[in-house]
């Protein structure tokens, strides 16, 4: 199933306003963006930005845009982890064509932890989304990265 998301990063500019404030902008999910004084700060923001942004495209029923390769000047956002495990999950599911009550009867639990699971908007930890993505023949797999990217990067 090469279509199932395996990584949800998307390019960002970063500009310095005459304000002095630091603006991050997404050509691909222009509804996420953040800026704050602290260059810094602003791109720590600029992950949750981009999370509650790409939620808004699942709550619409919208698919999710594909994230294009960064030009020159601009960094790759990483979305939150469990929300791209989130996205995975829903994933598998439809290709499988396996609902909620599908999916539960596999892990055991009542329906309404698996609707929890894939809201993007509900807490899920980490060890039970890997544990449903597990279920379908799946897993997580990480990685860290600094918090912030270089200060090169910046245009």
């Amino acid at each position: 199933m090469s279509d199932i998301i395996k990584i949800l990063a998307y390019p960002a500019r970063v500009k310095v306003g005459k304000d002095g404030f630091c603006l991050v902008t997404f050509r691909d999910v222009p509804e996420a963006g953040t800026d704050d004084r602290d260059r810094d700060a602003a791109m720590i923001e600029a992950a949750d930005a981009l999370t509650a942004a790409l939620a808004g495209y699942l709550k619409a029923g919208s698919a999710l845009p594909v994230p294009s390769k960064p030009r020159a000047g601009e960094v790759l956002v990483h979305a939150e982890p469990a929300f791209v495990a989130k996205v995975a999950l829903r994933q598998l599911m439809a290709a499988r064509k396996l609902g909620n009550v599908g999916l539960a009867k596999l892990l055991k639990v009542d329906e309404k932890e698996i609707r929890r699971m894939i809201d993007p908007d509900q807490p899920t930890k980490l060890d039970r989304l890997d544990a449903a993505l597990h279920a379908l023949g799946y897993r997580m797999i990480g990685g860290v990265q600094p918090l912030v990217a270089p200060k090169a990067a910046a245009a």
